[in-house]
């Protein structure tokens, strides 16, 4: 079973990592986007406009703005354009007392034809459609989406989109503007993602759950801290995935501290089974005592992230916590336990991921985040570490049982030669 989860594994991270420069090779266009972001506690505007054929020299413009006018409403915003205040990039739209809205104009070169705005924390004004644009609405994976057909010249060129503050846990889409046929082939496209995401996730759950089952036969708690190190990593995976299966009023839905807590406890627990699965105490005493330190620290911004903001998840602290972990596995490589290499080259990758994940690098190459394809490996890896220890420890005992069955027989032999000479002389 563990091997053939092993295999799973190994299958699902090559897919996964072929399908995602597979996928960045197909550039989507015909396409404008808005979107915000928070980052070290201020909040970020992104704008782009992919121009190919359908948008060739066409400039859709957005303006956030926001006013301090309770009378201003989704009917009457055109009256009240005028009085809007531009708002800044660093703007963290939680002042209650404030509205903000998005302007989104088209431009006078936008072409006819049919098109579609996928949007989210925000309302429209229904009025601005005519009823010859066949305004359709619908919702995908939690973003609202209308279908319009839109004629140059004829329909409005301007509309207005009501925002919603929040905090934002990772870039989220305002408004976006797209071809129907750019739309629905990023739809295809990302279902086809999902189902890898979703094939990694199931499979690094399934090398958790057989790792408790190892902890309950064996006792060897190595097995338990992996399981639920494991446990912790497939619940970020998916919040990341962004397939929600909670709503958006929801505790867990964007919500930062959620996450937060959840990266600590998966860091938590990852320690905790490097020091008893490389034996640290025992074979590595000061890096003991650097990693229990580090363990200390990881607790106190656990409490605190209950309560408040984690600063380690903050501030980008929390992965160079882990690189003593790397240094414990190359330490015990050299001093010859096997089981380490395994445990060292899926720590070293995995690592490589979560800093790839942070700083955002190679995402114009890799569709499916790092983050997915260095836990596959790092699952991989870790149970073939834990498979090599099983190993040893069953040929240990194996090796002593043949001990104590030799020295049972020559305890024998030697009592029967004893019982020998003790009856010769009478013989």
């Amino acid at each position: 079973m563990q091997s053939f989860i092993k295999i799973l594994l190994l299958i699902t991270s090559l897919i996964s990592l072929f399908i995602s420069y597979s996928f960045a090779e197909e550039k989507t266009r015909d396409f404008a986007v808005v979107s915000m972001y928070e980052m070290r506690g201020k909040t970020h505007i992104y704008e782009s406009n992919r121009t190919n054929t359908s948008f060739k020299d066409i400039n859709v413009t957005f303006a956030l703005l926001k006013s301090n006018d309770p009378n201003i409403n989704i009917n009457n915003i055109t009256k009240h354009d005028k009085k809007f205040i531009p708002i800044p990039k660093t703007e963290t739209f939680q002042d209650t007392n404030t509205t903000y809205w998005l302007k989104v104009d088209l431009g006078s070169a936008f072409p006819s034809g049919r098109f579609v705005y996928s949007y989210a924390d925000a309302d429209f004004t229904e009025d601005s459609f005519t009823p010859s644009q066949a305004l359709e609405t619908f919702k995908l994976d939690g973003v609202q989406n209308m279908k319009f057909s839109y004629n140059a010249g004829v329909d409005a060129q301007v509309y207005y989109f009501k925002l919603q503050p929040k905090h934002y846990r990772i870039p989220f889409r305002f408004v976006y503007v797209s071809t129907s046929d750019t739309f629905y082939d990023y739809i295809a496209k990302d279902g086809k993602i999902q189902l890898i995401l979703g094939l990694i996730i199931g499979l690094i759950l399934m090398a958790g759950i057989y790792n408790a089952a190892m902890y309950y036969y064996n006792k060897d708690v190595s097995f338990l801290y992996y399981a639920l190190m494991q446990l912790f990593m497939v619940i970020l995976l998916y919040t990341y995935s962004g397939a929600f299966l909670w709503d958006e009023g929801s505790y867990f839905s964007r919500n930062i501290s959620f996450t937060s807590i959840i990266g600590i406890l998966a860091s938590l627990f990852a320690a905790l089974f490097t020091t008893h699965f490389l034996e640290t105490k025992r074979h590595l005493p000061k890096i003991h005592t650097i990693i229990n330190v580090g363990l200390v620290v990881i607790t106190i911004d656990l409490i605190i992230s209950i309560f408040d903001e984690s600063m380690l998840v903050k501030y980008y602290i929390l992965p160079f916590l882990m690189l003593p972990l790397i240094y414990a596995g190359y330490k015990r490589v050299h001093q010859g336990y096997k089981p380490a290499r395994f445990y060292l080259a899926g720590w070293i990758l995995f690592t490589l991921a979560v800093f790839l994940n942070i700083f955002q690098v190679g995402y114009d190459y890799l569709i499916i985040d790092p983050l997915y394809i260095g836990s596959a490996i790092e699952a991989v890896l870790f149970s073939l570490a834990l498979s090599y220890k099983i190993r040893m420890v069953a040929k240990a005992k194996e090796e002593q049982k043949e001990l104590l069955v030799h020295q049972s027989k020559l305890a024998s032999m030697g009592e029967m030669i004893g019982n020998i000479a003790h009856c010769h002389p009478r013989c």
